[in-house]
């Protein structure tokens, strides 16, 4: 097979897994850490937050659910998204909206505010999940893509 006709799989395959393949699973690895950190993080604020601003407990229950409903609306939108426009650039977006989103969550100057914020890097974080995964993948070759996905995990 020439070079000329050979299909991405094949390069991939070809090259194997190496520096490059590594670089990608820190930052895709990293990125899974931070949004497993972003699911968890209200989870150990809620109850201060609850007591600070006097929350009733169905408002507690809205603000633990605002991460979930935003990465139902991301995990629908963005790995359409990065069909359309590429697993790199929905990547780093997911990532921006995820990393923006959840700092200005922490100078939230109201409950409606809070929900909102969270919501919104919910949707990041829905997304990144996926178009994560999957950039990662795309690069590694066939016979080490289940144990490198699994390591990814792990982070």
């Amino acid at each position: 097979m020439t070079a000329n006709a050979m299909s991405f799989d094949d390069a991939i395959q070809r090259v194997g897994y190496g520096r490059f393949q590594r670089k990608l699973m820190i930052l895709c690895g990293l990125g899974w850490a931070a949004d497993a950190m972003e699911v968890l993080l209200i989870s150990f604020a809620l109850p201060v937050i609850a007591a600070e601003w006097d929350l009733t407990p169905v408002q507690t229950g809205l603000l633990g659910t605002a991460i979930f409903l935003g990465m139902l609306a991301g995990a629908l939108v963005w790995g359409r998204l990065s069909d359309l426009y590429g697993r790199k650039i929905g990547f780093m977006s997911t990532v921006a909206i995820d990393s923006v989103f959840g700092l200005l969550s922490a100078f939230a100057p109201s409950f409606a505010a809070l929900v909102v914020l969270r919501t919104l890097t919910g949707f990041g974080v829905g997304g990144t999940l996926p178009v994560d995964y999957s950039i990662f993948a795309e690069y590694l070759p066939s016979e080490k893509r289940g144990r490198y996905l699994v390591l990814i995990e792990s982070f």
